[in-house]
């Protein structure tokens, strides 16, 4: 088995391959037509579009055939040492663009909205922080003015209301 047209295949590593040992007339290999390729969508891992492609081979070699102890008959001795493809496979698919822009919409809205929501997070957290600053600050101001007018004998109502009544 190998990928269609020897796609990949060294004739160094495997010389029955090549076109001056092995079978004439195939079309050299074109990765884009031969190659098994799967595209990916990063987010979510889904296959967007894939295509499997195979060639079954057969090995030929020269054989001779021994009939009895005695008798040997020669068959196929002018075959060359090759592999002859019988077959291809291909099987794949791609999303349909219908079902690609929906995919596009539903995955990469929802990043977009977590993304606003992240932002909006950020902000509404960072009005807070600052809102409980400035309310510990004014009261701290507050209570520190009315401590400087007599200790709520007069002047501030506000820090006469929070003073804690002594009667």
């Amino acid at each position: 088995m190998s990928q269609p047209h020897f796609l990949g295949v060294s004739v160094e590593d495997c010389p029955q391959v090549s076109p001056t040992n092995g079978v004439t007339g195939l079309p050299s290999p074109n990765p884009e037509q031969d190659a098994t390729t799967i595209d990916v969508e990063p987010y979510s891992g889904i296959p967007m579009h894939a295509w499997k492609r195979l060639q079954i081979n057969v090995h030929v070699r020269p054989a001779t055939l021994y009939l009895n102890s005695t008798h040997q008959e020669h068959v196929l001795t002018r075959v060359r040492d090759v592999f002859w493809p019988i077959f291809r496979i291909e099987e794949g698919g791609v999303i349909p663009d219908n079902l690609a822009s929906e995919f596009v919409k539903n995955v990469y809205g929802i990043q977009k909205l977590a993304d606003v929501l992240e932002y909006l997070g950020f902000i509404g957290g960072s009005v807070l922080v600052a809102t409980s600053v400035f309310v510990v600050f004014y009261s701290q101001s507050m209570s520190d003015f009315g401590t400087t007018n007599g200790g709520g004998g007069g002047g501030n109502e506000y820090a006469q209301a929070l003073a804690p009544n002594d009667h």
